[in-house]
């Protein structure tokens, strides 16, 4: 039996629920490697820009060396082609899932960050008057972009994915190669800035700021034991082994750090790395 059949008969065994989030885990599949590349960049990145290790801790080596500021310049290159342009990655992604076309995804992802916009990290630096504006005459709508976006952009190739579908069911064959991806692309990209982006910037503003009390007011032990169970629903849900890092302390000091795989019981999981 093929992968992909595997696949397809354990999906006749999920739940509502669980087919959902194993599709978001598919839709992000592909793009893990990058986001680990890119997070290991920034990581080096601040190591050698923003740790004061030098001439009694006021200068970091990028201060004290012109070829390590030069890597660190270079390597923000990478950086923020990753997470900056994330929505790209996402909109090609959820069109390639849904079995659409992916250069109109690609399309669509590169609209959300397009440098005619104000770019996202720069909207709260930014006066409101400031904020420039597609002048319809009898509205306007912000240019703001989505770099980094996570929500805006699934929401847009969702919306791409099934506008693609509906004008290729009701487009007669001998037009369909220029109404169907004119249309959708067209309205997709519209909703996108007029409804969609607002909305999900919105509501991730609302998840990153719930997230950002759990865990530093009082009841952040209970979040994170929320949080634990959640994402371990969410791994199982999608199929995929998860790591979990077992801490064992003795009066307060840590005694022993293990890596395990699995997700059922203790005695299926696996030791893959042990310090102690």
């Amino acid at each position: 039996m093929s992968k992909d059949a595997v696949k397809q008969a354990a999906k006749k065994n999920q739940n509502v629920l669980q087919r959902d989030i194993a599709a978001l885990a598919e839709i992000f599949a592909p793009l893990i490697q990058a986001i680990i590349t890119g997070g290991l960049i920034l990581g080096f990145r601040n190591c050698i820009d923003s740790l004061y290790l030098f001439e009694n801790g006021t200068k970091t080596l990028c201060d004290i060396s012109q070829f390590w500021a030069g890597i660190d310049s270079f390597l923000w290159l990478i950086g923020e082609a990753v997470f900056h342009m994330l929505p790209v990655g996402i909109c090609w992604s959820v069109t390639k899932k849904m079995g659409t076309n992916q250069m109109l995804g690609i399309v669509l992802g590169l609209t959300l960050v397009s440098g005619q916009l104000l770019n996202a990290y720069a909207v709260a630096g930014t006066a409101a008057a400031d904020i420039p504006k597609w002048d319809f005459g009898g509205f306007r709508i912000n240019m703001i972009g989505y770099q980094g976006q996570v929500l805006p952009a699934i929401m847009a190739a969702f919306t791409l994915v099934y506008l693609e579908k509906f004008f290729r069911k009701i487009t007669p064959q001998v037009i369909s190669m220029i109404v169907v991806p004119f249309c959708s692309l067209l309205l997709s990209v519209m909703a996108a800035h007029f409804i969609l982006g607002p909305i999900g910037w919105k509501i991730g503003a609302a998840v990153s700021s719930m997230v950002f009390a759990g865990i530093t007011r009082a009841f952040k032990i209970v979040f994170g034991a929320v949080f634990g169970v959640v994402y371990r629903a969410k791994i199982k849900a999608a199929g995929h082994p998860d790591v979990t890092v077992c801490v064992v302390t003795e009066e307060g000091s840590v005694r022993d750090i293990q890596f395990h795989t699995g997700m059922d019981v203790r005695e299926k999981e696996t030791i893959v790395a042990n310090f102690s």
